[in-house]
């Protein structure tokens, strides 16, 4: 490919469009003796004395962005590389060509040393356009900037999608630009360092499928207020509430279940008369021990609107609503605890092996709110309380036992997920729980209900902004593993590369890129350590990360991870994460500032009203595990690279055809409606696999079956000559919704199983010789 900086009058507007506004409005507020005005003297000094190579490289990094805009906006993108043709090009040489599998190849190229001119880029994108080249959409990432000489040098990463008639191709690398010492907007040349063509035959795997829309009369909010309200954790749940195998789609927040006729066919109904107006986080699971699901979820009925006149959804209550056999939630709900203030997960798993559940409630203080700010933003635990609460007598009454279970210390974390696990393998429900600007705490119970903090001990390295997480055997050997997803920084690595540092904030600094790497895997080790496998760099840059879910989509027997990524996507690429980095993070503190407040909503509006991106325009990843080989990116070619701003992930075989299926939402912004992507598996491949569904409410004695007793915490291993896999029933994961009851394992090319053994949390177990493949197998719990 041909990539392409220089001077032209259309990058020169954008760029002035996309910084230039912000500029002068900061340059007249600079003027004002207030506190906006004197808190951007300041920070304009602090630019000049630690952050001036920074300040630079976004001028830099301007006509990059201009660039990355119009082609996101562009019908015929390849036109606008003809405005952004360097002096000269040094295109990547002598590929390397290998198979990924029957429908992927891989193109490896080194840096090149033969220059272009001019018309010789212009002859080859006249090439790709008769080829009908196009482009769909792409990613383009500044990582470092550094003199050189009489000028200066940039390297950037990107990423184009694009299509041709018969093919998909991902096409990646980086780039090396010199700019022209005297027009910072034009380069003299640009090398590509490096390079590779992913391309795949024939069209997508994936297939949208178009679902009803929900009915207005289901929705419990004005539509006012609506339009109004970011539903930034709407949540997603997937729970077959009609027991005949295939899940339903259950959407809190809209009040609406998508009841699944099969063939992917869904009719959405009113979820209850008695669902509430604010759903903030939720599960579905049998908490009273009667045999049917029921609903639990944190809320409000009430809404009040701030200072700024932005609605607030604190002053939240517990609330059960108990469901019937039918899968209907048709009573009054139950009260379980008030006084919460912005509960984000519940968890729910037998602690105490009573035979019910218990619950633990994560809350979410977002930075910035009343003018306070996670302090440090490394290791923050300034925010509001989490609960550990033991179910009393099936559902009658809970007690809080969150200081008498050693969960006290780390109970102000900003959480965002959670699950009852057994990771040490004991038979008793530990707890992982992920948080933001704090990483990831892990705790072990002691087969009492009292958990010991154990993640410096038991984890390789815990840093990380903390948003979601999956279970998986990632490396089949028999044992859970786990990926914890968070916040990849090109602008810290930036900044690290360039060595922009505040001495006053030593620590600060040196936790920057520790806290920015992005996600993390963990695989479980003999010694029962959880260390960062060697491919670790190839599953922590997904961008800004939300939901992710294990899966194998492909049957090939390897667990897959698909990522749900981007922030906050507006009219420009222009990214405020600079500012996070340059002047946020060192500044504030845990207690609420009125005049913090005010700065902060003062440049938010500013940085909104210029359309300024927060990790803008990033696209969701498929990682797709090759076994010893690590993991590749390959969502695109399967088209699942979603561009909008994702948040909820979820996989499940919709329709029981032994393909996992997709969920993903991009969630509701003020004046934009957000969307639940319900995406088909076409894989074409033709391996075997095998799965298994358990039934929330029942046990079964001498062949009796018997009402209540959930199966959350069950363990499920399947044994192939010689060697086992392990996935577990949890609920927590991901972020903002809760996977069914089914466990899906493809088979690669294995036609019998040896064994499916499923571990209750109970203690029992029901193992299956010699099942049946290509089916799922439903198992009933035992009494112990």
């Amino acid at each position: 490919m041909i990539v392409f900086i220089s001077s032209c009058k259309s990058c020169k507007k954008a760029a002035s469009n996309s910084g230039g506004q912000e500029i002068i409005s900061l340059a007249k507020i600079n003027r004002e003796s207030t506190p906006v005005g004197l808190y951007l003297k300041e920070r304009s000094i602090l630019d000049e004395k630690y952050w001036k190579q920074e300040v630079l490289a976004q001028t830099y990094e301007a006509p990059i962005i201009a660039m990355w805009d119009q082609l996101r906006i562009s019908v015929e993108k390849l036109e606008i590389f003809k405005k952004f043709l360097p002096d000269s090009w040094i295109p990547p040489t002598n590929p390397e060509i290998t198979t990924i599998n029957s429908l992927i190849e891989s193109h490896e190229y080194e840096a090149g040393y033969v220059p272009h001119s001019h018309d010789q880029q212009l002859d080859f994108i006249e090439k790709l356009r008769k080829q009908k080249f196009k482009i769909i959409q792409s990613e383009w990432h500044h990582l470092n900037f550094q003199k050189a000489g009489p000028t200066y040098l940039s390297t950037v990463s990107f990423e184009i999608h694009a299509v041709n008639p018969d093919n998909r191709f991902i096409i990646k690398g980086l780039l090396e630009i010199r700019w022209n010492k005297d027009k910072r907007d034009h380069a003299d040349q640009v090398k590509c360092q490096k390079l590779t063509v992913l391309r795949k035959k024939g069209g997508s795997v994936f297939a949208k499928i178009k679902i009803p829309p929900i009915p207005e009369s289901h929705q419990k909010l004005p539509p006012r207020i609506r339009k109004e309200v970011s539903t930034h954790n709407s949540w997603l749940l997937l729970y077959d509430l009609n027991k005949d195998g295939l899940s339903e789609i259950i959407l809190p927040q809209e009040n609406t279940v998508y009841w699944n006729q099969g063939n992917l066919k869904f009719i959405p109904k009113p979820l209850s008369e008695y669902s509430w107006k604010i759903v903030s986080c939720a599960i579905i699971a049998d908490i009273n021990a009667d045999g049917n699901p029921d609903l639990i979820f944190a809320g409000s009925n009430s809404l009040e609107q701030d200072q700024w006149g932005y609605w607030m959804m604190e002053k939240q209550s517990l609330v059960i609503l108990k469901g019937n056999s039918q899968g209907e939630f048709n009573q009054p709900g139950e009260f379980i605890m008030t006084g919460l203030m912005s509960s984000s997960v519940i968890t729910a798993g037998d602690i105490d092996k009573d035979g019910d559940l218990d619950l633990w409630i994560g809350q979410y203080l977002g930075a910035y709110k009343s003018g306070q700010m996670p302090t440090p933003y490394y290791d923050a635990n300034d925010g509001y309380p989490s609960y550990f609460l033991i179910n009393e007598n099936h559902g009658k009454s809970f007690r809080d036992a969150t200081e008498s279970s050693g969960l006290l210390n780390k109970r102000f974390r900003r959480t965002y997920s959670a699950s009852f696990v057994d990771l040490d393998e004991d038979g008793h429900l530990d707890l992982l729980k992920v948080n933001d600007f704090a990483g990831f705490d892990l705790f072990y119970n002691n087969g009492k209900g009292v958990f010991r903090n154990v993640t410096q001990e038991k984890v390789n390295k815990s840093s990380l902004f903390g948003m979601a997480h999956s279970f998986g055997d990632f490396n089949k050997d028999g044992h859970l593993d786990f990926y914890v997803t968070g916040m990849s920084s090109t602008t810290a690595r930036r900044l690290d590369k360039m060595g922009c540092q505040r001495p006053d904030f030593a620590e600060y600094d040196r936790k920057r890129m520790d806290m920015a790497y992005g996600n993390r895997m963990y695989l479980w080790d003999s010694k029962g350590i959880f260390k960062q496998p060697e491919f670790r760099d190839q599953v922590a840059r997904t961008g800004w990360s939300w939901g992710c879910s294990s899966l194998d989509f492909d049957n090939d027997g390897n667990q897959d991870i698909y990522v749900a990524n981007g922030h906050n996507s507006r009219k420009t690429a222009q990214d405020y994460c600079t500012h996070f980095w340059r002047d946020d993070i060192y500044r504030g503190n845990s207690k609420p500032d009125p005049e913090l407040s005010t700065i902060y909503r003062a440049v938010f509006n500013m940085n909104e009203k210029h359309g300024h991106s927060w990790n803008g325009f990033e696209h969701n990843h498929l990682l797709v595990n090759q076994g010893e080989k690590g993991f590749i990116n390959l969502s695109f070619l399967m088209g699942i690279a979603l561009e909008e701003d994702c948040r909820a992930v979820v996989s499940d075989d919709l329709d029981g055809d032994g393909k996992v299926d997709l969920l993903v939402t991009e969630p509701n912004k003020p004046g934009h409606r957000g969307q639940l992507f319900v995406l088909k598996n076409n894989f074409p491949n033709k391996s075997s696999w095998i799965g298994v569904q358990l039934e929330d409410e029942k046990l079964i004695h001498k062949k009796e079956i018997i009402k209540g007793g959930s199966p959350i915490g069950t363990k499920v291993k399947l044994k192939i000559q010689g060697q086992e896999q392990i996935a577990v029933f949890v609920n927590g994961d991901s972020f903002t919704c809760q996977h069914s009851l089914t466990k899906h394992f493809g088979l690669g090319q294995n036609k019998k199983v040896d064994s499916l053994e499923v571990l209750f949390p109970n203690g029992t177990k029901k193992v299956i010789k010699n099942p049946k493949t290509n089916q799922y197998h439903k198992v009933l719990q035992l009494i112990n």
